[in-house]
């Protein structure tokens, strides 16, 4: 879903680098320190979902995620430090939920810097989860989406703030 759609932006007003499972490697985050020093962004947003197939995988067997190319190895690796924070005994709709929250706010602690732009109150850092399920999952009726997309804004959650 594009996510101008959820946060009611024109295309091209918002500065958006989307990658499996949220997991940021160098390019990017070349891509969101250049949006930052150069764009002067002010807003970063780690966004998780739902049905994120990269942290279905890396809830996977460990033969399923072997079987996977060396590529897709290193995001899993990177998804798995925040499967810790997720019970085993949870059914599997709850564990996937569980751990795409513990991945956001996983990545955000591994986010870039930027310590002195936010101590200036040029720049915030937020983590949050979506719901593209028009199932009335999160406590949502699926009524009222956004653009017939099935995501209702009541779906979308802030997890996590840092400043």
């Amino acid at each position: 879903m594009p996510v101008e759609l959820v946060f009611d932006e024109g295309f091209g007003r918002l500065f958006v680098v989307r990658v499996a499972g949220n997991v940021a490697g160098d390019d990017e985050r070349g891509s969101i320190e250049y949006a930052v020093n150069h764009l002067h962004v002010p807003l970063i947003v780690v966004l998780g979902h739902g049905q994120c197939g990269a942290v279905t995988a890396a809830l996977g067997s460990e033969a399923d995620r072997k079987a996977e190319s060396a590529d897709i190895q290193t995001i899993l690796g990177r998804i798995e430090p925040a499967l810790k924070e997720v019970p085993g005994d949870a059914s599997a709709a709850d564990r996937l939920h569980q751990a795409v929250e513990a991945n956001v706010r996983q990545q955000l602690r591994t986010a870039p810097g930027f310590q002195d732009r936010i101590n200036r109150g040029e720049l915030d850092i937020v983590g949050g989860s979506m719901s593209s399920r028009p199932d009335g999952s999160n406590g949502s009726t699926g009524e009222d989406s956004v653009s017939g997309s099935g995501l209702n804004l009541d779906q979308l959650r802030v997890l996590t703030h840092r400043r």
